[in-house]
């Protein structure tokens, strides 16, 4: 099972778009109707990114980008967007997770046209899948977040581990 960021898009955003310091990063919400341009990340060209889920959390998580094989890649030269939890609501809640929408600036605004990192293999949408973050331990902070901005519940988070 991949803990992580995974797979590559065919979506380019625009080229000069402004690039962001790299490190951690803080994070205000994962909730897609309340995301702020500082919320804005790129993942473009390294391996993983430490972020802090704020403002509850001080315990940063560690996003990785793995390839075939459970290998570590780094991140597409194109990785620019916003984090966001994602659930279908003709699916289970279980079945919910984060993904990665690529915009072509920084503004939030941007995200409703903004398009999922995809896998190039499978044609689906790159994710971090509840039942990981219900999991591992090393989405303690991405845990609060969700609970926080009430997008999961604790019986649910209980149910998927």
């Amino acid at each position: 099972m991949y803990l992580g960021i995974r797979g590559l898009s065919r979506y380019t955003p625009s080229k000069g778009q402004p690039k962001r310091k790299k490190g951690r990063q803080i994070i205000s919400t994962l909730h897609p109707d309340r995301i702020r341009d500082s919320d804005y990340m790129d993942l473009s060209s390294g391996p993983t990114r430490k972020l802090i889920f704020a403002p509850t959390t001080t315990s940063p998580s560690t996003l990785s980008y793995y390839g075939g094989n459970k290998r570590l890649h780094c991140f597409p030269g194109h990785c620019r967007g916003f984090l966001y939890y994602h659930r279908d609501p003709t699916l289970p809640p279980e079945s919910a997770a984060v993904r990665f929408r690529l915009t072509t600036d920084t503004n939030a605004s941007s995200f409703k046209n903004g398009a999922d990192l995809m896998q190039p293999i499978h044609g689906r949408p790159w994710s971090v899948c509840l039942l990981s973050i219900a999991k591992s331990r090393c989405y303690v902070s991405l845990k609060e977040l969700l609970l926080r901005d009430k997008l999961v519940t604790l019986p649910l988070l209980e149910h998927c581990r």
